[in-house]
């Protein structure tokens, strides 16, 4: 007898305990600015290696006043995601990559600060085995996240036994990976549908993760690793500040991206295969289940994509709070045009994540 595939689909709201929501982001990112502008930096300059003439504390007054620009805008927009829409569609090129940067760098920061959110500690403690002394993942769950943060990752580093990034996200199976490592899709895996933080595209083509101790967590972290943290945040924004100098050269030739985010609207060749990979992974999907997830506009072409694709549903179970359960289930059924044969569960106990009892 096959076994019944599993496939998450998972949201901000998975994150939630660690990572700030839509109605908390730009109060957050206040928060996050108040914090580099207190934080002294105690050797302040950069090492030859680096190539920069500035000091870090230079870089960091234009990185507090930019964050609370980003803060700003936040505020007066319904959300993060929308004001990096009304930038792209204006062609504020610019302005985006200074979005996508600050973001990226504040949820680096707050993972390292307040560490993971304990559901998926608890999730992957429950579907984790030894097999021979080795850690195993189940193969029939797949993940998909629209999240950019790294809290799986993070949590997995717990269980395992070594904290480096490569062997852990090799080990989980994330995509996007290196191009020289092969990802089986008929294993577990997890596919970063709107991008992620962390990472660069060589050439705007070749993915590049950014080298990550996730052992680094909260009170682990020495006040050494913080000075190292705060230095390699100023020579990132300082790339990019590079980069927006020189965008009018640089607009037509390839070169690098960073941060990685990558939104549903933007075409990118690496996040496309990592898209398509996902169709193919979940398309015998059994039981799905929803965490965290509302179903934005800005998502509805490639969300109606991957739930059309999996023909094979027989349940699916949607976890969000009671508050927002029905709108949830609503915009489910318009985006995989209802069966009535499928029995669709809502599940509004969101103390941990959703384990369905056919697992």
């Amino acid at each position: 007898m096959e076994k019944i595939q599993f496939t998450y689909l998972i949201g901000a709201g998975a994150s939630a305990n660690t990572i700030p929501v839509i109605n908390n982001f730009a109060k957050e990112l206040g928060n996050f600015a108040k914090y580099i502008e207190n934080f002294e930096i105690k050797e302040d300059f950069f090492h030859d290696v680096y190539g920069i003439n500035e000091k870090p504390s230079e870089i960091k007054e234009r990185f507090v006043d930019k964050t609370n620009w980003l803060a700003k805008e936040c505020a007066e927009h319904l959300s993060i995601d929308t004001f990096a829409k009304k930038l792209y569609l204006a062609n504020r090129h610019k302005e985006l990559n200074i979005l996508k940067a600050i973001v990226s760098e504040f949820l680096l920061v707050r993972q390292n600060r307040y560490g993971i959110d304990k559901r998926y500690d608890a999730f992957f403690a429950s579907i984790l085995e030894k097999n021979n002394g080795k850690l195993k993942l189940p193969d029939n769950i797949k993940i998909l996240s629209w999240n950019y943060d790294k809290q799986i990752e993070y949590s997995i580093a717990q269980f395992y036994e070594d904290s480096n990034s490569n062997k852990v996200e090799n080990f989980i199976q994330v995509m996007p990976r290196e191009d020289e490592v092969n990802v089986d899709i008929g294993k577990f895996s997890l596919f970063k549908l709107n991008g992620t933080i962390g990472g660069t595209l060589k050439n705007n083509e070749k993915y590049i993760p950014m080298v990550i101790d996730y052992s680094l967590i909260k009170d682990k972290i020495t006040k050494k690793d913080e000075q190292n943290i705060m230095i390699n945040l100023m020579q990132r924004f300082n790339f990019i500040e590079q980069k927006n100098l020189h965008y009018e050269y640089y607009k037509t030739k390839q070169q690098d991206e960073y941060p990685t985010i990558t939104y549903s609207w933007e075409k990118n060749p690496v996040f496309e295969q990592i898209r398509n990979e996902a169709l193919k992974a979940t398309k015998d999907t059994n039981i799905l289940v929803i965490i965290g997830y509302s179903f934005p506009t800005f998502n509805r072409i490639l969300d109606k994509k991957i739930l059309q694709n999996m023909g094979y549903i027989q349940k699916v179970f949607i976890q969000s709070p009671s508050s927002s359960i029905e709108g949830v289930m609503q915009r489910f059924k318009a985006l995989y045009e209802f069966d009535a044969g499928i029995e669709i569960n809502p599940i509004v106990n969101v103390d941990e994540f959703y384990i369905p009892f056919e697992y």
